[in-house]
C-alpha cells in the first residue's frame, strides 16, 4: 500500500467505524498526539502522519482548532499540559 493509500485509509476507516482494520494501519509503538491550536486559522483540523518502512503509521499528530472534553471512560487516556 502506498503512503497516499495509508493516509487515505487512516481517515476513511474510522469514519466507517472500522476500528479493527484501522488499527492494522498503526505501528505497535505508534505515538498519537492531539493538540489544540493556539493561533487562529480557518477552523480546520490538521493532521501529520509519518509512515515507516513497514508501511505503518508511526506517529499521528492531530492539531485541532478547539479544545474538547474526552468521551466518558476515555479521560484516563488524556494527558493535559
Amino acid at each position: 500500500m502506498s503512503t497516499h493509500d495509508v493516509v487515505r485509509e487512516h481517515v476513511q476507516r474510522p469514519e466507517a467505524r472500522d476500528w479493527g482494520s484501522w488499527s492494522a494501519l498503526l505501528h505497535p509503538d505508534v505515538v498519537y498526539e492531539m493538540r489544540w491550536r493556539v493561533e487562529e486559522d480557518s477552523g480546520d483540523a490538521i493532521m501529520f502522519l509519518p509512515v515507516g518502512d513497514e508501511g505503518l503509521v508511526t506517529e499521528v499528530a492531530d492539531h485541532w482548532p478547539e479544545s474538547y472534553e474526552p468521551p466518558p471512560g476515555r479521560e484516563h487516556l488524556v494527558e493535559r499540559w
